[in-house]
């Protein structure tokens, strides 16, 4: 089954909704409505989800994806 956002989306998505997640967690008076404790978890599981996608860097391939040439290169097996 073919997903309906392509990664580059999905990641994009994630990097502002933990953004997102982060900023509210410090606006002013929010603590009148969030005990301190769940602010926190919030705030964690914000920064995971946006420095996940953040930190991944473009260009990694995984084991599967890469070959070895005769001369001892790694070669990357081409788009399909």
């Amino acid at each position: 089954m073919k997903p309906s956002l392509n990664r580059a989306t999905l990641q994009a998505a994630l990097v502002l909704v933990g953004g997102t997640l982060v900023l509210v967690c410090e606006a002013p008076g929010i603590d009148q409505l969030i005990p301190g404790y769940w602010l926190k978890l919030l705030q964690i599981l914000g920064s995971v989800l946006g420095g996940s996608q953040l930190l991944k860097r473009v260009g990694d391939y995984a084991p599967s994806e890469v070959t070895l040439v005769e001369d001892g290169r790694r070669s990357v097996a081409p788009p399909q």
